[in-house]
């Protein structure tokens, strides 16, 4: 007896990488910090320190939204921004974030443009202006790492830096926005600006920060 021929098997259906969507984003409560940011009272936008941030910002949102095509916000929180309620309330550590949302907002605190250089001869100490473009372009590239075009969080593990090297890819596309904006990257990493603001405001040892030193070199 003849034996039956084996049916060819089927090839298996290509398929189609799933598509990383956020819809409404904006409309969804936010979360931990970002909750606390959205709803902090803003900074006076006549205050020259506020306008200061702004300028700033649009600068380095130019080359950035031309590189990315993606959008972002600023919003500039006043002093008196809390982190936490009641007696424990504390200022908002002086560091910029960025938010999901639609577009991404990027967050910075009053008590992060208070430490910047404003001509006092008191004030040695100060951070220049680059440092505060560099802080922006630093969320500005984690709007690039670390979202989706259309504003949703990435898992880290489907991130650029694979949640191992973030900041210290963060830090090298912001000095490649802030050259682009006219700001000096080379005078933050000559004085080594970001070890400094982090071993006094964030107590980080340089072995902690010397990743981040050489990615901005």
């Amino acid at each position: 007896a003849e034996q039956p021929v084996p049916a060819e098997p089927k090839a298996a259906k290509p398929t189609t990488p799933k598509v990383l969507t956020c819809e409404n984003v904006s409309k969804r409560p936010a979360p931990g910090v970002c909750g606390v940011l959205e709803k902090a009272p803003r900074a006076d936008p006549n205050d020259a320190r506020t306008k200061q941030a702004i300028a700033v910002w649009r600068r380095l949102e130019g080359p950035f939204s031309a590189l990315s095509g993606r959008e972002s916000a600023l919003v500039v929180l006043s002093s008196e921004a809390r982190m936490g309620e009641g007696a424990s309330a504390e200022p908002l550590p002086p560091a910029a974030f960025i938010c999901p949302g639609a577009p991404p907002t990027v967050y910075v605190p009053g008590t992060l443009l208070a430490l910047l250089d404003d001509g006092s001869p008191r004030r040695a100490k100060a951070y220049p202006e680059d440092f505060l473009a560099f802080v922006i372009g630093h969320e500005l590239a984690h709007r690039m790492n670390d979202l989706t075009p259309d504003g949703c969080q990435l898992a880290a593990f489907q991130r650029p830096g694979k949640g191992v090297h973030e900041e210290e890819l963060a830090d090298s596309r912001s000095a490649f926005f802030m050259t682009n904006a006219g700001f000096s990257a080379s005078k933050i990493a000559r004085r080594d600006l970001v070890t400094k603001f982090l071993e006094a405001e964030f107590s980080l040892g340089r072995a902690q920060t010397k990743g981040r030193r050489q990615a901005l070199l």
